[in-house]
């Protein structure tokens, strides 16, 4: 036990030593801040309070309350009926909510409020609880800038995103020359945290659900930047524009191609057949990387002719990385593995390559051979990149999430979400007769289902895939400044059954306790068709009524369910 004590004292001791003078002493004022608990009615911190209450406000969605005359002198955060809860904080007093980050989590609120008012504004009136989010990542920052003792037992339960057996004495002093000059250095990396947490949640189109998956991705991020040891404020944000961002899909290992010619069956063949012996290899690194939602590593092959696959030229891995919609590959030998996730350090290099998803583009994927392919839909028509999976799921997940870039990047490019935010759509439902409720995913796309009929609409957490069959139960049409002059359909789905949309009664209507959700039933932008109308299946195929199902059945079915929620996993 004496020894145990004495090795963690050690510890901080040389973690401390390691450190300027000056850095060493704005570290131990952030961490008293970090201790220090917040108190009703101290003049600082109710001083701080009301500024972040006052700009916060600013900052939400509908006007700020009139400044009325306030009686007994009350401030206007203590008012009842203050907005806190607007803000992000889980109750209508803030005062809880800094228990875990102490002062210091109030000081990084207050910097990031005045110095990156935009940045917080998107989290404010996002799915993320603002002030809660804010907290969240000064603990992350706090353990990866040393401010949580490295060695104690605060250490592990400051940041509950760090990887096991991960100390803050090996990041302190990438945060030296940040704090050397002032507790400013701090504070700015709090802020790259936040952006990089709505980075996250924009890349990806996250629901309040999925806040875990993002922040885990941002404290990634912000890693990556401290490892470049930035000298100053203006160099961290250099470098923030610099490194590939968190990407949406998942970490995966394909074979690609980039070609003017679409591969045919004998050309994956034959690469197939040279890449048998790495395969071994290659599915190690996929169980690895398995577990995270961003990035995909390629061992590709380039090739030097203009027709099919021609004579290859180079071999090697890559890293492919997909944000607001520009895939860009880089070489692997600047990529490496953590435990748990992806993480990217590579000199501030160009990448090798770029590719802009545009609406005039199209993403095709075949499930058997395991290829996917970005077209150009222009004249002529041709591959722009294609690729060969080694894992067939993790390929349509990612092809899932390139097809929503597509589909959705025309859009917010064109500012048709933004213009129409403030017009609510009007909404036409078009019923369906029993034997026009059936549809079909076309062989080439992959779709995210939705909450509700808005391309903007938070996923439900099931995604659709090429040839899937599924029951609509009506047909929506939406009319509003997003859509364009033509409009936009959505379909109505059922989701929880074994042929899905198999819940129905006699009288072909919904029970009360089916899951529904929203697909597009045509691209946004090209409304070229997602969804098609097919003919219904034998009736002995689709059972009628879900609790005449069989104890069989309904196994069959909770199965089926839980495979859904453990695969469908948001990118």
């Amino acid at each position: 036990m004496l020894r145990s004590l004495k090795k963690l004292l050690n510890n901080a001791q040389d973690n401390e030593e390691e450190l300027s003078d000056g850095a060493r002493a704005r570290q131990e004022v952030l961490r008293c801040l970090l201790r220090r608990p917040i108190q009703i009615g101290e003049e600082e911190y109710e001083s701080l309070l009301g500024e972040v209450y006052e700009m916060a406000e600013e900052l939400l969605e509908s006007a700020p309350l009139k400044k009325e005359k306030i009686e007994n002198d009350t401030a206007r955060h203590r008012q009842k009926g203050a907005r806190w809860d607007e803000m992000g904080f889980q109750a209508n007093a803030p005062d809880r909510e800094f228990r875990g980050g102490g002062m210091l989590g109030l000081h990084c609120l207050h910097f990031a409020l005045k110095k990156t008012p935009n940045i917080c504004k998107q989290i404010i009136r996002g799915p993320f609880p603002f002030a809660a989010a804010s907290i969240n990542m000064t603990l992350v920052v706090a353990r990866l800038c040393g401010v949580a003792r490295p060695g104690s037992a605060d250490e592990d339960a400051v940041d509950p995103l760090a990887e096991v057996g991960e100390g803050s004495k090996s990041m302190a002093n990438r945060c030296q020359k940040l704090l050397e000059d002032s507790h400013d250095g701090f504070f700015l990396v709090h802020c790259a945290a936040l952006e990089a947490l709505e980075r996250a949640r924009f890349d990806v189109d996250a629901g309040p659900m999925d806040f875990a998956a993002c922040a885990a991705a941002a404290r990634d991020e912000v890693a990556v930047l401290l490892s470049h040891q930035p000298s100053s404020g203006e160099a961290l944000q250099n470098i923030a524009h610099q490194i590939p961002k968190r990407v949406s899909g998942f970490l995966i290992i394909l074979t690609a191609i980039p070609s003017t010619q679409m591969l045919d069956e004998d050309d994956i063949d034959n690469i197939e057949r040279k890449h048998s012996a790495h395969n071994s290899a290659h599915n190690v690194i996929s169980e690895k990387a398995s577990s995270s939602g961003f990035g995909a590593i390629l061992t590709a092959i380039h090739s030097s002719s203009t027709s099919g696959i021609g004579k290859i030229s180079r071999k090697g891995n890559y890293y492919v990385s997909l944000s607001t919609g520009i895939l860009k590959w880089y070489d692997e030998v600047h990529s490496h593995f953590g435990r748990t996730n992806s993480k990217v350090a590579i000199p501030l290099a160009a990448p090798l390559g770029t590719l802009r998803l545009r609406p005039s583009m199209t993403i095709k994927f075949n499930r058997p051979n395991k290829t996917l392919s970005i077209y150009s839909l222009r004249e002529p028509i041709k591959p722009l990149f294609s690729a060969i999976a080694l894992d067939a799921t993790d390929m349509e997940r990612w092809c899932v999430a390139l097809t929503e870039h597509v589909a959705l990047g025309g859009a917010l490019r064109d500012g048709k979400l933004a213009k129409g935010a403030t017009q609510k759509p009007t909404l036409t439902d078009d019923d369906l007769q029993p034997d026009q409720r059936y549809f079909k995913v076309i062989e080439t796309i992959g779709i995210y289902v939705r909450s509700a009929p808005d391309i903007a609409a938070t996923r439900t957490g099931h995604a659709l895939m090429p040839g899937d069959l599924v029951y609509a139960t009506k047909r929506i049409r939406v009319q509003d400044e997003r859509a364009g002059p033509h409009g936009r359909s959505f379909l109505q789905i059922v989701l929880n059954s074994p042929f899905i949309g198999a819940t129905t009664n006699n009288n072909n209507d919904l029970s009360s306790s089916v899951a529904i959700g929203f697909v597009m039933e045509h691209h946004p932008q090209t409304f070229a068709p997602i969804m098609l109308q097919v003919d219904p299946p034998p009736t002995s195929s689709v059972s009628s009524v879900t609790k005449n199902m069989s104890d069989e059945e309904e196994e069959s079915r909770k199965n089926h369910l839980d495979y859904c929620n453990a695969s469908d996993v948001h990118t």
